[in-house]
């Protein structure tokens, strides 16, 4: 991912520019196949422009439903559920690094019909 996100410490107070290889770091975490990997791309590609988009640069746990609920106008819901599920995991993953909170613990994806 060639974009730059803001992340921040475990204080939560300072900030640093993070390039793909935070993204690398994470990808290589989960050791995910190449079609997951596509597709937690495109998931965070999104998120992270969304917080762009919004000027979000602390991202909380409304900012990853109202993530969730512009999703379900446009996609169908087992999109809604792959891209949360990678955002879940990405913020699993920052607080087990110690980079930033879990944000999106618990948040759940989309309604899927049986």
């Amino acid at each position: 991912m060639n974009e730059i996100a803001t992340v921040y410490s475990a204080d939560m107070t300072i900030t640093q520019q993070v390039t793909g290889d935070l993204y690398t770091r994470f990808i290589a975490f989960f050791d995910a196949k190449p079609k997951t990997i596509e597709t937690y791309t495109r998931a965070l590609r999104q998120f992270f422009s969304y917080l762009s988009k919004n000027g979000i640069t602390q991202p909380t746990r409304a900012d990853v439903i109202a993530f969730r609920e512009g999703l379900k106008i446009g996609h169908k819901p087992t999109t809604v559920q792959n891209y949360i599920v990678a955002v879940r995991l990405f913020f699993k993953w920052t607080e087990a690094e110690g980079l930033y909170k879990n944000v999106a613990d618990k948040v759940k994806g989309a309604k899927l019909d049986k």
